[in-house]
This record gives C-alpha cells, sequence and structure tokens, in this order.
C-alpha cells in the first residue's frame, strides 16, 4: 500500500518452492512501486487453500532502491 492508499499488485503464483526471481519489467515495476510504498502486502495461500495476510513495513525500500540502482549503473548492469 503506498503512502496515499493506492496499491498495486504482482502476481507471484508461478513460484510454488517460495523462491522467485522477478526480471526485466516486472522487476524494474516491483523495485519502483516498492520504493514507493510503505507496507508490503502479501496474500499467501496455504496448503489448506485458505488466504492469509501477511504485512511488513518498508521504512526504508526506497533508500535501498536508490542503491541497488547506483551500484547497477556503476558496475555497467542494464
Amino acid at each position: 500500500m503506498r503512502n496515499d492508499g493506492s496499491t498495486s499488485s504482482i502476481d507471484a503464483s508461478g513460484c510454488p518452492t517460495g523462491k522467485c526471481v522477478f526480471t526485466g519489467e516486472v522487476g524494474r515495476k516491483m523495485l519502483q512501486d516498492w520504493s514507493e510504498v510503505k507496507t508490503l502486502i502479501l496474500l499467501v495461500k496455504e496448503k489448506s487453500g485458505k488466504i492469509v495476510e501477511r504485512r511488513w513495513p518498508l521504512g526504508n525500500m526506497a533508500e535501498m532502491v536508490r542503491i541497488i540502482a547506483e551500484q547497477r549503473k556503476k558496475r555497467g548492469l542494464p
């Protein structure tokens, strides 16, 4: 959820092992969205079929995204 109350979503249903790699436009969108949000909200489907909501504060995410972008540029990465 962003500071203005708006939300964005990314489908991670293709991550059955719990390990996901987001690349390209989806990865860029995720980092951009996460740099603008105050809370990461995950909806997790348990084995029972029940959907559980998990929330994590992302107070310093914008700084992390800035550092990642800076390091990628410094190393000549896309």
